[in-house]
C-alpha cells in the first residue's frame, strides 16, 4: 500500500470508535438533515457537542466553581441571572 493509504486508514481507524460512541451514547443514530450539507452540519453539531462535554467534565474537576456556576446556569428550576464569577 502507498503512504497516503496507510495514512487514511491509520486516521480512519482512530475516528470510527468516535464516531460509534457518538451514535450509541449522545443520540447520533439517524441524520434528518438533507444533501451532503446536512450531513457535514450533522457531523459538525455532533463534534462540537462531544467537546463540550469534553470541556466541561474537564472543568468539573479542575475549576469546580466555574462548573458549579455553569450547573447553575443551565439547569433549569434555576433562577440564575449572569453573575460575576469570583475564582478563589
Amino acid at each position: 500500500m502507498k503512504g497516503t493509504i496507510k495514512k487514511e486508514l491509520k486516521r480512519r481507524s482512530v475516528v470510527e470508535p468516535i464516531i460509534g460512541h457518538l451514535k450509541s451514547d449522545h443520540a447520533l443514530g439517524r441524520n434528518f438533515l438533507k444533501g451532503i450539507d446536512g450531513d457535514k452540519i450533522n457531523a459538525l453539531l455532533a463534534g462540537i457537542g462531544y467537546n463540550f462535554r469534553l470541556l466541561t467534565s474537564v472543568a468539573a474537576i479542575f475549576c469546580p466553581k466555574i462548573w458549579q456556576w455553569l450547573s447553575a446556569l443551565l439547569s433549569k428550576n434555576s433562577d440564575c441571572v449572569f453573575h460575576a464569577v469570583t475564582i478563589a
